[in-house]
């Protein structure tokens, strides 16, 4: 063999290893992978400003401000429930992204209330699987005694879909979630948890 083609072999080696390394190097581990943000707690709002000025429109009172911080957990609770009904996805995403978060916060009592007032169907079968996706994050003790409270056949494709939410995130919390809900022998989540644990 010719030095030329040691030193092409060599140099080629080199170069496939440093790629590979480089490659390797700019993925994220699994264990960095951030869980999904939680819907922010209310804080106080900021200090009123010392500059004043005169307003042509009419400014709510206080008593007008409270009337309205009491109704808007309902307000937001019917707008979910219409955006489900009505079956307009926009809305929809738009109930999930923003109202369910701040509710199952807030007040998930009147999420589980909506979820009962449901017809069987795909409106509560939607929901449902939202609030399995969403509540597991944010309280996965609450989100467990939940799913008990579910007949079979939702609690064990409900706990399918929380198990499959937390499991890129907190794979042992997974983990012991499935045992919990009795659904780790499922081939999806024994894949799944296998998976997150490499």
């Amino acid at each position: 063999m010719s030095r030329i083609s040691i030193i092409s072999i060599a140099a080629v080696a080199l170069l496939a290893a440093g790629t590979a390394y480089w490659l390797n190097a700019s993925e994220v581990p699994r264990s960095r992978a951030e869980r999904p943000r939680v819907w922010p707690k209310p804080t106080e709002p900021p200090p009123a400003s010392p500059n004043y000025h005169d307003l042509k429109e009419a400014v709510p009172s206080e008593a007008d401000i409270e009337r309205a911080t009491q109704e808007y957990p309902l307000k937001a609770e019917q707008t979910i429930e219409r955006a489900l009904l009505a079956g307009d996805a926009q809305d929809r995403e738009a109930a999930f992204a923003y109202l369910l978060p701040e509710l199952l916060q807030t007040e998930p009592e009147r999420v589980l209330g909506l979820l009962a007032r449901l017809e069987p169907g795909t409106a509560r079968d939607t929901l449902r699987r939202e609030i399995a996706q969403l509540w597991i994050h944010q309280d996965t003790a609450a989100t467990a005694r939940w799913l008990k409270s579910l007949d079979d056949t939702e609690r064990r494709e409900t706990a399918v879909t929380a198990v499959t939410a937390l499991a890129p995130f907190e794979p042992e919390q997974a983990r012991a979630l499935a045992r919990e809900l009795d659904v780790s022998s499922e081939e999806r989540i024994r894949r799944l948890l296998t998976a997150a644990a490499l």
